[in-house]
């Protein structure tokens, strides 16, 4: 297809765009009504006034507002001109949900209000107006820097928070669309205007974006980092240029046509459509015509402070149900990716950007991908994708936080045990994770089954080999609830079991794309610290209470001061369970949080299908919240697997099922920690908790030493006796002073003294038995400079370095050198051990 063809097939839109405003710029009104606080404003010829002439005539009415929205404009008009300094308090007009230039005259009808960016209220919908903003004005970038070489798919906003200094954590925005190269542009419109796919229904749109994504890989065009630099400087001349952007409301088949020779853009259409949108808004800059979701800014000019941030590919998916008659979506994950996104981030000043860069580089520099590489935690591997490995250092982490765990298993209850890895089909079948969650499973054929066909095992989720019908087909467990169930269900059950509480810490797997996989965050295999509480109904409120202490405790060890609680509600439509059940079910969460003391929100509607539910989200020292810890009532797995004990009356009921995770995924809190620590682990938790350094004498100038080879040999000796002993091998009997604090330990009065270092020294033996302190001795034994010994241990995030030199080696003492625990100072080596056995109880 020529170029002027090509040229001809773009026009299309830009003369339906042309026609279709000019209709609608006929309908105009001559007279409009507008409604401004609530207030019917007098009727106002159309486009004779702004948004700056009603907020300068209404200013008295303004000063006399309550409202904080008001408020914030009131001081702006008190002690500005509005004319000059607006801008200062960023005050944004919006019509009828449209965002308005403050000096455009007024066209449409509606009510008018101004956001300010001052009111916090108000911040989050102008941050997510100004990123939509931004991604059309980057698609316009790429349509104009690309010419005819793309196919522009989405625009998209990501999900952002702010912390309580107002710093602002993720968000920002990014553009997604297929590019190829020019010697497969005839191979791309063959497909877009072939006769056989003429047809815009939604099947036919699809198998013409498969088509384009099966063609050879050299048809696909990615981005280099001097193409994406020209795609922002396009995007700074329409900043600079500041021409307006203009908008049409549009129904479904005149957003089809107006996407015509654009299949990608069709399909985000037609899923909009499925959702019961009937409109469409579109927005034009020059000959760029774009979808948006969202309002966005008229003039671009207010765009203009941004920052790339990076470039990456994508896959295309499609959504589905399994009613759906389209084709297979498996296909489309299994292509390579085709897609590019460029992301970026806007802001409304100068200042706000070099903030927001300066923060994300920080946190950049403390991502747990680095700090797991410098020190040694995990790594990954091609040939096991999203399944870590757990080097010695992080392998003692998790140890760790695992035996902290177990603890808790104890005090509040639960049982641990260990369950099967794989499931026979009709397992998932009976618990329903078939039927609404396969794709996101393993599946495992029996090496004998001999035939063809199960849709789980398409697509790479097969483990090998070709498999029958349903004979033979297992799955690997995503989770742990259908297996405790078949606990449960092992045996008959009365009341006296209840609440029966089981904690498992075995693997599971979920089939994650690959593309979505990162670090530690997003895995395929994970450990959970899943819980499962069997309990009556009576039982509820009281459970949950437990379960949110037992939280309450773990976190405040993690050190995460700022958590949050949210209670999730029976959803409007969809549930099972009659209603009175859910709402006795929700009190008596309600009544479990607020007997924490702490303070919760409610997400009405927002509960599983299944029962409400407590998410908990923390907050890191960055500010980011997490998602980590969930409490769910589950009302539907006790009916699948019909489980029953019998009450006190001899009835037989039904239990609730509690799930409780505290941890969620032990892999995603490691990363969570790393991050929030910054790589400086506390003690309890640090896998190099100390450094044993000897200090040797020092030679004198005329090449003899100060003192004879022995005294050498005596601080190497000893070095390597402190070394053993705090790694749980030898433990000191000796040194044992008047202001020890040792004298903690309770020993009888009657013995003698060295009884008493004896039986001290086998109390603190019993109890670092639990511990095994994580002691490396210097390897060079002394002969490197202690400057740089102690620079090297810094570096390597040890806690403390222990120094012994002669004179400690001759009175049992050692130095303790503080780089990231309490201060120690000089004391004994018995005392040492007291004060590390100490800070591991109280998990310091």
């Amino acid at each position: 297809m020529s170029k002027g063809n090509t040229q001809h097939k773009r026009n299309i839109s830009t003369n339906l765009w042309d026609i279709e405003y000019s209709k609608q710029s006929e309908k105009c009104t001559k007279e409009l009504k507008l409604v401004y606080l609530g207030n019917q404003l007098p009727p106002i010829e159309t486009k004779t006034v702004t948004p700056l002439d009603i907020l300068r005539a209404n200013s008295k009415n303004l000063l006399k507002a309550s409202s904080n929205e008001t408020n914030l404009l009131s001081n702006s008009i008190k002690e500005y001109s509005i004319e000059d300094e607006f801008n200062k308090y960023n005050i944004f007009p919006v019509i009828s949900g449209v965002f308005w230039d403050l000096n455009k005259p007024i066209d449409v009808n509606g009510e008018i209000r101004f956001l300010s960016y001052e009111n916090l209220s108000d911040r989050d919908e102008i941050l997510k107006t100004l990123w939509r903003s931004s991604a059309f004005l980057l698609s316009a970038g790429v349509h104009n820097t690309l010419s005819e070489k793309v196919l522009i798919y989405n625009n998209r906003v990501l999900d952002h928070n702010l912390s309580d200094n107002n710093v602002l954590h993720g968000g920002g925005f990014y553009t997604e669309f297929y590019s190829f190269i020019p010697e497969k542009q005839s191979d791309i419109y063959a497909i877009l205007n072939s006769d056989e796919y003429i047809s815009t229904n939604e099947e036919q749109i699809i198998k013409k974006i498969e088509l384009i994504c099966n063609l050879p890989q050299n048809t696909h065009r990615f981005l280099n980092k001097s193409q994406s630099l020209a795609v922002w400087k396009e995007y700074e001349k329409f900043c600079s240029k500041n021409d307006e952007i203009s908008f049409l409301t549009v129904n479904y088949d005149l957003a089809i046509k107006l996407t015509k020779d654009n299949p990608f853009a069709q399909y985000l259409i037609t899923q909009k459509a499925k959702r019961n949108i009937d409109t469409f808004k579109f927005y034009r800059l020059g000959n760029y015509i774009g979808y948006s979701d969202g309002p966005i800014f008229t003039k671009p000019n207010i765009l203009k402070n941004k920052l790339g941030l990076k470039l990456s590919s994508s896959h295309f998916l499609i959504e589905s149900d399994d009613s759906s008659p389209l084709v297979n979506p498996e296909k489309f994950s299994t292509l390579e990716p085709t897609l590019n996104r460029i992301y970026g981030i806007s802001l409304l000043s100068k200042e706000a950007i070099q903030e927001f860069s300066s923060h994300q580089s920080e946190m950049a520099k403390n991502d747990h991908r680095i700090i797991g590489k410098d020190q040694s935690l995990f790594m990954m591997h091609t040939l096991a994708p999203g399944s870590p490995f757990f080097l010695t250092n992080g392998t003692r982490i998790v140890n760790r936080i695992l035996a902290l765990m177990r603890n808790k298993y104890s005090e509040y209850g639960f049982e641990e045990v260990i369950t099967p890895q794989i499931y026979l089909k009709s397992l998932w079948e009976t618990s329903g994770h078939w039927e609404n969650y396969k794709k996101d499973m393993f599946g495992v054929v029996d090496a004998y089954t001999e035939s063809k066909g199960d849709s789980l095992l398409e697509g790479g989720g097969c483990c090998s080999g070709g498999h029958g019908n349903d004979d033979g087909i297992s799955g690997l467990k995503p989770m742990n609830c259908p297996g405790h169930c078949l606990i449960f269900a092992s045996k008959v059950r009365s009341y006296r079991d209840l609440p029966l509480r089981l904690a498992d810490l075995s693997p599971l797997h979920r089939n994650e794309p690959v593309g979505s996989l990162s670090g530690l965050t997003r895995v395929r295999r994970f450990h959970q610290d899943d819980g499962h509480i069997f309990c009556s109904y009576n039982d509820i409120q009281e459970e949950i209470y437990k379960q949110l202490q037992m939280l309450n405790d773990v976190y405040s060890i993690f050190k995460f001061r700022d958590y949050s609680l949210c209670l999730s509600t029976r959803p409007l439509d969809h549930y099972i369970g009659d209603e009175a059940q859910w709402n006795e079910a929700e009190s008596m969460l309600k009544s479990a949080l607020d007997k924490t003391g702490k303070k919760w929100t409610e997400n009405k509607g927002d509960g599983a299908f299944y029962g409400p539910k407590i998410d908990i989200h923390v907050k890191d020292v960055f500010g980011r919240n997490h998602q980590t810890a969930t409490i769910q009532l589950d009302f539907q797995l006790p009916k699948r697997f019909k489980l029953k004990f019998t009450n006190k009356n001899g009835n037989i009921e039904e239990p609730v099922i509690i799930h409780r995770a505290v941890l969620g995924s032990v892999e995603r809190m490691l990363a969570i920690l790393s991050e929030h620590y910054k790589g400086k682990w506390p003690f309890w938790a640090s896998p190099r908790q100390a450094l044993v350094v000897p200090i040797l004498p020092k030679a004198s100038k005329n090449g003899a030493e100060d003192t004879s080879d022995s005294d050498r040999d005596i601080v190497i000796n000893y070095a390597k006796e402190v070394h053993n002993s705090l790694r749980g091998g030898n433990f000191s009997k000796s040194s044992r002073r008047e202001d020890s604090q040792i004298s903690s330990l309770k020993v009888p009065n009657h013995l003698s003294s060295s009884q008493q270092d004896k039986l001290i020294s086998e109390l603190l033996k019993a109890r670092m038995e639990n511990y095994k302190f994580f002691v490396d001795l210097d390897s060079s034994l002394g002969s490197t400079k202690l400057g740089r010994v102690v620079k090297d241990a810094r570096l390597s995030r040890y806690n403390y370095l222990i120094a012994v030199g002669i004179e400690e080696a001759k009175k049992g003492l050692v130095n303790v050198r503080a780089f990231n625990g309490l201060e120690i100072g000089t004391v004994s080596l018995s005392e040492l051990q007291q004060k590390f056995i100490e800070m591991m109880d109280n998990f310091d």
